[in-house]
C-alpha cells in the first residue's frame, strides 16, 4: 500500500494536481489563512512547470548517471567478465505486435546492448525478472530470452531466472545462480544509467564481483539552461529521477 502511494507521489503531474487541489481546499475551507492556499497553488504551478523543463530533468538525472562512466561495446573494461547479467525492465503482452514492440525502451536498450556485447565476446547471458508487470502475465526473463535469440544469441548461452519482482529480488536470484557454480565469477551488469548507484549497493551487499554497463541515459550531453514549452518527455525524466532517489532512500532506511 505504501509503495503504491509512493509511486503516485513521485509523478510530477500528480504532485502538481495534488498541490492545486490542496491549495483550493485551503482557500475554500479556511478563509482565515487564504494566503497559504494561494501560495500552495502558485508553488504547485511553478513546480509543475519546472519539472517539465529539459534542463531541470537533466539536472536531476545527471548525479545518478555520472556515478559510472559509459562503457562501449568494444571496451576491454568488461571483457574479463565471465557472464553478462541483464536486469528486467518492462514487457507488454501483445502477441499481434512484432516482438520488438512488446518491450519498452529501457528493455530494448539493455537487451540489444547485451547482444552486441555477446557478439564481441561470447559468454553466458543471465536474464532475471518474473511477472512484475501488470500489463503482462508473462515472465519477463522468458520473453527477453526469445528476443535475444532473435538477435542472434545462442539459446544454450541464455540462462533464465524468471523470478524477482524488484532489483533486490533479481540480485538474490543471480547470487543463488552464481553460488551454484562453485567458481570465481565476474558479471558485466547491464541496466539503466540511473540505476547504477542503488544497484551497486545491492551488489556489494550480495558480494557480487561486477563491472557496471550503463545504458538508457536521460542526461545526455551538457546541461543547457534555457526554458522550453512544457514537455512530457521532461516530465517523464523528472519522474524517473524522483523514483530512483526515492528507491535510494527506501534502501537506506531498510539497510
Amino acid at each position: 500500500m505504501l509503495e503504491h502511494i509512493a509511486h503516485i507521489l513521485i509523478a510530477p503531474l500528480n504532485q502538481f494536481v495534488l498541490g492545486i487541489l490542496l491549495g483550493l481546499a485551503i482557500l475554500k475551507f479556511t478563509p482565515t489563512v487564504r494566503w497559504v492556499g494561494k501560495s500552495i497553488v502558485v508553488m504547485s504551478v511553478m513546480w509543475g512547470f519546472l519539472c517539465s523543463q529539459y534542463f531541470f530533468s537533466h539536472w536531476l538525472a545527471a548525479p545518478l548517471e555520472n556515478v559510472f562512466p559509459p562503457v562501449q561495446v568494444t571496451s576491454e573494461k568488461w571483457q574479463h567478465a565471465t557472464a553478462i547479467w541483464v536486469l528486467a525492465c518492462y514487457h507488454f503482452e501483445a502477441e499481434k505486435l512484432p516482438r520488438v514492440s512488446r518491450f519498452n525502451h529501457c528493455s530494448i536498450e539493455r537487451l540489444v546492448h547485451a547482444a552486441n556485447m555477446y557478439r564481441v565476446k561470447t559468454m553466458p547471458i543471465y536474464l532475471t525478472g518474473g511477472d512484475f508487470n501488470k500489463q503482462s502475465s508473462l515472465q519477463h526473463a522468458t520473453e527477453a530470452a526469445k528476443f535475444l535469440i532473435e538477435l542472434g544469441v545462442a539459446k544454450g548461452d541464455i540462462k533464465i531466472k524468471s523470478e524477482g519482482e524488484n532489483t533486490a529480488a533479481e540480485a538474490a536470484q543471480i547470487t543463488t545462480a552464481l553460488n551454484q557454480l562453485n567458481k570465481p565469477h565476474m558479471l558485466a551488469v547491464v541496466s539503466s544509467a540511473t540505476h547504477g548507484l542503488r544497484l551497486s549497493k545491492i551488489l556489494a551487499a550480495n558480494k557480487i564481483n561486477y563491472v557496471f554497463i550503463p545504458v538508457h541515459y536521460f542526461a545526455k550531453g551538457s546541461i543547457q539552461y534555457k526554458l522550453n514549452m512544457p514537455s512530457n518527455a521532461a516530465l517523464a525524466r523528472s519522474q524517473r529521477a524522483f523514483y530512483e532517489y526515492a528507491a535510494l532512500v527506501k534502501y537506506w532506511l531498510e539497510n
